[in-house]
Formats: structure tokens, C-alpha cells, sequence
């Protein structure tokens, strides 16, 4: 469904891992609320990922503009606040929901969330589990999930295979 001038998505900033509960008690009050929700691929590099929000510690409201008063959210558990610039409440930019929720597959409400594509000779990082931090050269893709990086250790060149969704270009 798409976000009307009179329904907008707002943003809720949310207390820390309190995203669902957040989620259960606005929905409570009347308030529709989404959620989005992604396996996260990596799990400290063994696989077998649990279910995370895609964006940590917030999740988008809308409300039914003249009938429901936005009041209540910043008291409402596991809610920290509606995110605000000044004076103005923050609101998802016009499709990000629809994005999203096309992204999402309907067997399972998880939002399929795609590597980012590189190169052959790109600079990479890894920002996630126990390599967090190492720099490298993107090889190959090895596999739909996996990526074989050119790491330099101890002042040798190596091969390494990584999850690709663990990666990052290179700062």
C-alpha cells in the first residue's frame, strides 16, 4: 500500500532490542506499523543467521491523519521517541515502504537483502564478525553467497573465502 500525503510512514526510534515490542503495543493502540525484518547471513561467519531488523532500534508508523493523535507513541512501551527534525516529525521518504515490502518474500516476511556487487580488483572491507575491520581485494563471487577475497597477512598474499554480505567497499 502506498503512503498518502494524509497517511505518511513515520519514523520511531526505538528503545535497544525493543523493536517488536515496540511494534506489538502501537499496533495495540491502533497505529499500523511496519516492522521490516531480514535473516542476517552471517552469525559470526557460520551461517545458519537469525532474524534481525534491517534498520536497528527503529520501525515505521502511520497514522490515520485527524483521527489519530500521535501523542501517545513517545509513552508507549519499548518506543524511545518519534525521530524529529526541530519541530518536524521525521517521515520515510515517499516509496521507501513500498521498496521494502517489494523486497520482501512472502513465504517466509523477510526482506531479501542482495550483496553489493563488486569487481574483480575492488577494494573490500569486512564489517561484520570475527574479520570485522580487515581490508582486502575482491576476487570472485564463489557461489551466490560467498566471496573469495586477496588478503595480505603477515606479508604474504593469501585467498580467503567470506560471506558476501559481509562486505563493504573499502574506505
Amino acid at each position: 500500500m502506498q503512503a498518502s500525503l494524509d497517511n505518511p510512514w513515520f519514523v520511531v526510534h526505538t528503545r535497544p532490542r525493543q523493536e517488536s515490542t515496540a511494534e506489538r503495543h502501537l499496533e495495540r493502540q491502533g497505529f499500523r506499523c511496519y516492522l521490516p525484518r531480514a535473516s542476517n547471513p552471517d552469525r559470526r561467519m557460520g551461517g545458519n543467521g537469525r532474524v534481525c531488523p534491517v534498520f536497528p532500534r527503529y520501525l515505521f508508523l502511520q497514522a490515520d491523519a485527524g483521527r489519530q493523535s500521535l501523542a501517545p507513541v513517545n509513552s508507549t512501551r519499548g518506543v524511545a521517541r518519534l525521530v524529529r527534525f526541530g519541530e518536524r516529525l521525521a517521515r520515510a521518504p515517499d516509496g521507501v515502504i513500498d521498496s521494502l515490502r517489494s523486497a520482501t518474500d512472502a513465504a517466509t516476511g523477510l526482506v531479501r537483502l542482495e550483496p553489493a556487487a563488486f569487481a574483480p580488483g575492488d577494494p573490500v572491507q569486512v564489517f561484520q564478525g570475527p574479520l570485522a575491520g580487515l581490508k582486502a581485494i575482491f576476487r570472485a563471487a564463489d557461489g551466490e553467497s560467498r566471496a573469495l577475497l586477496l588478503v595480505s597477512l603477515l606479508g604474504r598474499q593469501s585467498e580467503m573465502t567470506v560471506p558476501a554480505a559481509c562486505l563493504r567497499a573499502a574506505r
